[in-house]
């Protein structure tokens, strides 16, 4: 029998190892949640405003086309309103982003590419693996980077991406293009709101005991009408190492990506027997689930009996552009 051609993408791979269940609501019935996670969402408009900037030269094309985007969600008036007020904080975010990051080299953004992943032997496979990388950009000394963002509520262990199959898959897709890249710049945008500095009785502004970032420190010392040029010490620290925008330089050779496209082919010969077979999908439950999957409602019904029809036409739409598999 003729293989299945399938083409698949990070995310789906990652929902896969992460839960069958979950990857078959996603991928194979092709729910989508009516309103995204919280988390998500937020990311996603970073993401969309920094790509308006290289793009269109402004984050506002990308907060209205969010604003009118979120108007047609079928959704009550009120989470309407919340969801316009997240706009509001992704304004800030990125603004405070481009006082650091706003004069790069950036070449390209939203690069898409798709590429065939071969056999263990290196064969051809009816296998192809997509995705988009957030941007290309060259540094002082003209070496070509990749650039991944990602958004998150506080600074990740940096040790775990060394075995970070998404920057593998992301280099691989570079080599599919032919681009000729030193590494991969891991973009982390920490989400919370920074601490504005002290003003003290003595007339001098404060930065003990707070978190903050450069942009904020110096707004608010211009303005409580204070001299920059007093604070030098202290805004030099937060312009290089910010707890809210952190970077690292990530590097593969050519052992790791051979290694990786191996996986990536035995993790596709999973997915492909989930296809034929359902009853290898099964569920992995973990305490994660309370705030990365949009399903638990849904799984609960289902394992426990209850009314999934009702959860499904309440709580989602089917979408028909999952990994190219209609």
């Amino acid at each position: 029998m003729e293989k299945r051609k399938l083409i698949v993408s990070y995310s789906s791979i990652n929902t896969f190892k992460r839960c069958r269940q979950k990857w078959k609501y996603a991928y194979i019935e092709k729910l989508k949640p009516l309103v995204p996670p919280k988390a998500r969402d937020l990311g996603k408009l970073i993401h969309a405003c920094i790509s308006s900037f290289y793009t269109h030269g402004d984050i506002e094309t990308a907060l209205d086309e969010y604003k009118k985007e979120v108007r047609t969600r079928p959704i009550f008036n009120e989470e309407v309103e919340v969801l316009i007020e997240r706009a509001e904080k992704a304004k800030n975010i990125v603004t405070r982003y481009f006082y650091i990051y706003g004069k790069e080299d950036v070449l390209e953004t939203e690069l898409d590419f798709i590429f065939s992943l071969p056999t263990p032997k290196g064969n051809p496979s009816h296998t192809k693996v997509k995705g988009y990388i957030d941007r290309l950009q060259r540094d002082e000394d003209g070496r070509l980077w990749l650039v991944e963002t990602k958004t998150t509520s506080r600074i990740p262990d940096f040790d775990r991406i060394t075995l970070d199959e998404q920057i593998s898959l992301y280099l691989l897709g570079a080599l599919s293009l032919g681009l000729n890249v030193s590494g991969l710049i891991f973009d982390v945008v920490v989400t919370r709101v920074p601490s504005k500095p002290k003003l003290l009785k003595s007339g001098r502004i404060s930065f003990a005991g707070i978190i903050t970032d450069y942009y904020t420190a110096v707004k608010t010392i211009e303005e409580e009408g204070k001299d920059l040029s007093d604070y030098e010490e202290e805004l030099e620290k937060l312009k290089k190492g910010s707890y809210y925008f952190k970077r690292e330089k990530i590097y593969r050779n050519k052992e790791h990506l051979e290694n990786i496209k191996r996986e990536l082919y035995n993790t596709v010969r999973d997915m492909r027997n989930c296809y034929r077979d359902t009853s290898f999908i099964y569920r992995n439950p973990t305490q994660d689930c309370i705030w990365d999957c949009s399903y638990r409602d849904l799984c609960i019904a289902e394992i426990t009996g209850g009314d999934t029809e009702a959860i499904r036409e309440s709580d989602f739409i089917i979408e028909r552009s999952k990994d190219g598999n209609d």
